[in-house]
């Protein structure tokens, strides 16, 4: 028996409906079936009502049952799109690193269960000229990995005709994304060039979390801090280039905020100032044991709580 407003029993007189009943799913109501008058004009009678109650009852396992199908297929669906962009992702990384005499170079992203859109590159764009980029695009699943092939494509294809004009270099990549993506897309991005005959390394930073140069003479940590906004936010935007030189025995460390962002089951962050103390204490590692011990001490911070964004780290280091 079904209990009805007033002015829903008037709409069902107004059809001639002369019976309703509830059709129920394990979770409880999920639709009503009304029935006009018998042809017969006989009234319903018992037997009637409990033949229609056992069709109810099976209509709505059939109906919870599609319901569950269509949540199926979404899922599934979803599933394939993270798959195809964990490998656009995977495949954007570089497969072989740079392996000049005197210089060490390590990279690496460590994807969320959703991926997110870290990016990281090292390259020799130049003769004696390396970039170092690791960006973070806003979003997750197949359009933010979308969108950082197109920064990945555009940084390697700038870098090699403005190694010079470093400027130039993310003014294109501002256009592009200005001209190729929606307006809540942005990338944050490090950018460096490392002259690896002199050391100096040329660089900007936009929107992304300050890279640190760890000194040899002295164990001190220099902060290379932001000159500019996110990328893709807007064409008027100044973007400044920054300097540092790399001496024999110094490293540069770049990372993206999966790294200070993370989170223990407190709910406390990492933070800046734990991953500068970290480094103090890792000056005579090489770059592989300096990246690794890193991603530990984010692991012990973070413990059984779940990764939520991708951590991605490079390592540079002089002899």
């Amino acid at each position: 028996m079904l209990d009805l407003e007033k002015e829903e029993n008037q709409r069902l007189s107004a059809v001639n409906c002369e019976l309703l009943i509830a059709i129920r799913g394990s979770a409880g109501l999920v639709g009503i079936m009304g029935l006009g008058g018998k042809l017969s004009e006989e009234p319903y009678s018992k037997e009637d009502r409990e033949l229609l109650m056992t069709v109810t009852r099976e209509m709505g396992i059939a109906l919870e049952n599609a319901e569950l199908l269509e949540v199926a297929k979404r899922e599934a669906e979803y599933s394939k799109e993270l798959d195809i962009a964990r490998q656009v992702q995977q495949n954007l990384f570089p497969t072989k690193l740079p392996t000049p005499t005197g210089w060490e170079f390590a990279g690496i992203c460590k994807p969320a269960k959703a991926v997110g859109g870290d990016y990281y590159d090292i390259f020799e764009a130049a003769p004696g000229k390396v970039v170092v980029a690791l960006g973070d695009v806003s979003g997750k699943g197949l359009g933010a990995s979308f969108v950082m092939s197109g920064v990945h494509s555009t940084i390697r294809t700038q870098s090699k005709l403005f190694i010079y004009d470093p400027i130039k270099i993310i003014n294109e990549l501002n256009e592009y994304l200005l001209g190729s993506t929606s307006k809540n897309i942005f990338v944050t991005l490090f950018l460096g060039i490392i002259d690896l005959e002199t050391g100096k390394l040329s660089y900007l930073n936009c929107g992304h979390p300050p890279a640190f140069v760890l000194r040899k003479e002295n164990n001190a940590i220099e902060k290379l801090t932001r000159t500019g906004l996110a990328l893709g936010m807007m064409s008027t935007v100044q973007f400044t280039q920054g300097s540092s030189t790399l001496n024999a025995g110094d490293s540069l460390i770049v990372y993206s905020d999966g790294v200070t962002e993370a989170m223990n089951s407190k709910e406390e962050m990492y933070e800046e100032e734990r991953l500068t103390q970290l480094l103090t204490t890792t000056l005579g590692l090489d770059t592989s044991h300096m990246m690794n011990a890193i991603l530990k001490s984010v692991d012990e911070f973070t413990g059984i709580h779940e990764q939520a964004d991708d951590i991605s780290v490079i390592v540079v280091k002089r002899f």
